[in-house]
């Protein structure tokens, strides 16, 4: 088992206010596959683990106890588009390269600021 894995899933379950029935339906498997991630007796495959990432808007790395973060700065066209209300016409690379960094460090200020 991955050293702390279980806890971070049962709690990033909770934070994203999901039951184990819920997450279960989410990720296509049975309930008592996501009690297990979460006491330790099972650890999801690279396909599942990818999934829970997706579910509760964090990285692999965070799961994975490589980073400390639970917020994690996605680029996904249909959210950026809706979020500015622009076209997705207009979003190129340069302009999501922008919107990134600036993402960055907003998450790294305000780390700083409430930490």
């Amino acid at each position: 088992m991955i050293n702390g894995l279980a806890e971070r899933l049962r709690d990033l379950r909770q934070k994203n206010g999901l039951s184990q029935k819920d997450t279960a339906k989410l990720l296509e498997v049975s309930p008592s596959i996501i009690s297990g991630y979460e006491t330790g007796e099972r650890t999801p495959s690279v396909e599942n683990l990818l999934a829970l990432s997706r579910i509760y808007r964090c990285s692999t790395d965070y799961l994975l106890g490589k980073e400390t973060a639970t917020l994690s700065v996605t680029l996904d066209v249909g959210y950026i588009c809706l979020y500015f209300l622009i076209s997705p016409k207009i979003l190129t690379m340069s302009f999501l390269i922008s919107l990134y960094t600036l993402m960055k460090c907003i998450l790294a200020l305000s780390g700083f600021l409430f930490s």
